[in-house]
């Protein structure tokens, strides 16, 4: 979001008003890049005197995440790391064992994560891992000790034909278990459809990827084919653990339901 201030005038009639002085040039030693030499002296003395040696990789990722957080509360500077999460769920492609997680506490504040989802035939699909188990270690490091849930998916993803160790508890049945599974590619389809029978049908939206829009339009038209005579009468729309994705897709998606108006608007406050 874009926060403008405006001010200015003119004065227009017979005695025309002194006018307003131009806009002064910028000085002929004026460099945009002063500012970038301002940040690397700063950076320089905090190598030099601080009290511990530092990373300066963090620093300047930190120093980005603090430009970007001055723009609004939506934009956001993502590390390689993140960025590379983020692209492969963009893409709907990656390497890993096939599974849906959010972070989870349990009673006594002990992080761990919280499948939510298996997808069909994945390697933890094959491991008889299901959905409300929880990953409590990955390669014997407890979760507890991930800065956060990137972290622990950086972990869990990797190149397909290496393995990883999880250990997984099943609350309910009170089993836990290490088990070893061989990471795959994981190219799990954003859409999926059931028809309920009496014209009702269900499509479950995974997330925003590439090309989400004709997924969805796809999904619809076989939700079509199914009910037949019936007609499709009604369609339940599931965003449940919707990790979200592109902005254009999710737009294409809303104007399959919308007949008329407008989707987003962009708004300027003055």
């Amino acid at each position: 979001m874009l926060t403008v201030g405006a001010a200015g005038g003119a004065s227009i009639g017979p005695a025309l008003a002194e006018a307003e002085p131009a806009p002064k040039a910028a000085p002929p030693a004026y460099s945009r890049y002063a500012k970038l030499d301002m940040f690397a002296r700063a950076l320089a003395i905090i190598e030099q005197y601080y009290v511990r040696p530092v990373d300066d990789q963090a620093i300047v990722y930190a120093a980005l995440r603090g430009l970007v957080s001055e723009l609004d509360p939506h934009t956001s500077f993502l590390p390689p790391v993140d960025a590379k999460l983020l692209r492969e769920d963009i893409e709907g492609a990656f390497g890993g064992i096939g599974m849906v997680v959010i972070l989870g506490r349990d009673p006594a504040g002990q992080r761990f994560l919280d499948v939510r989802d298996v997808i069909p035939d994945g390697p933890a699909h094959q491991a008889n891992i299901a959905s409300g188990h929880r990953i409590l270690a990955i390669n014997g490091q407890s979760i507890a000790q991930f800065v956060d849930l990137q972290r622990a998916i950086t972990v869990i993803r990797g190149e397909p034909g290496t393995k990883v160790e999880i250990t997984v508890e099943d609350p309910v049945r009170g089993v836990k278990r290490t088990v070893s599974l061989t990471r795959a590619v994981i190219d799990t389809p954003p859409v999926e459809v059931r028809y309920l029978g009496e014209g009702i049908g269900v499509l479950r939206l995974r997330d925003f990827p590439e090309d989400a829009g004709k997924d969805v339009r796809d999904g619809i038209a076989q939700l079509r084919t199914q009910a037949g005579e019936t007609g499709l009468r009604g369609l339940a729309l599931d965003l449940r653990d919707n990790g979200g994705g592109l902005l254009d897709e999710a737009i294409r998606i809303v104007d399959l339901f919308v007949a008329e108006g407008a989707i987003v608007l962009s708004l300027i406050h003055i």
